[in-house]
């Protein structure tokens, strides 16, 4: 799994990416504001039926006479969560991925991937370059695009907290690494894969383990 830091400073912040000695930084980018945030678009049509969903339930829940107590509020405050769950699918999250733009930024150094990333409380996570990307989607030009890592497993939730914030967040959710919405994702794709097979290059190299053939 990636590994995350959530205790950023300013300073740090400013100074991004911190660099462990001996390591150095290959390439650092943006995404495109305007793709990025449509980079969740496939989940409007999942909201489509939550929302007609939840339009009923409401419907029916607000019917209740409020003669019947509890039972009169407890229908429709439960809906609720789903109404905004609804609202967040059909149109919550281009406005999220507009304003957690600014935080973002991606780097890629001589032995990982960083992301900084984060809506309101910024965090970093990181892959190793034995974790290379399996796979690029680009535009048909190839201009934009994204560059994905095979995913690490399912994240473990705990909390009430991180299982509501999964609900908004399928990133969260599936355990997806990747860098989206990058200009030219085809060199960022091969910058990484250089940097993984000069890394692999070293640790034989290190270990006394050459390429080479060797003759009895």
């Amino acid at each position: 799994m990636p590994d995350i830091d959530d205790s950023y400073s300013r300073q740090a912040r400013i100074n991004w990416p911190a660099v462990y000695a001996g390591e150095n930084v290959v390439w650092r980018g943006k995404p495109v504001r305007s793709k990025y945030a449509t980079k969740d678009a496939k989940l409007t049509f999942g909201g489509i039926p939550v929302a007609v969903f939840m339009i009923f339930w409401m419907s029916m829940a607000l019917r209740i006479p409020k003669k019947d107590g509890a039972v009169a509020w407890l229908f429709p405050a439960f809906g609720l969560l789903f109404v905004l769950q609804a609202l967040y699918l059909l149109v919550g999250h281009y406005l999220r991925n507009w304003l957690e733009w600014a935080n973002i930024e991606y780097a890629v150094t001589n032995r990982r991937t960083v992301i900084r990333r984060g809506l309101w409380r910024v965090s970093e996570m990181s892959r190793p370059h034995s974790d290379s990307p399996i796979e690029v989607r680009a535009s048909a030009d190839g201009a934009v695009g994204n560059v994905i890592f095979q995913t690490g497993g399912k994240p473990n939730l705990k909390g009430f907290g991180q299982q509501l914030s999964s609900m908004f967040n399928p990133e969260l959710r599936t355990g997806e690494f990747g860098l989206y919405a990058v200009e030219s994702p085809g060199d960022v794709y091969r910058t990484i894969l250089a940097q993984t097979s000069a890394a692999s290059n070293g640790a034989r190299d290190k270990n006394g383990v050459s390429d080479e053939p060797s003759f009895r």
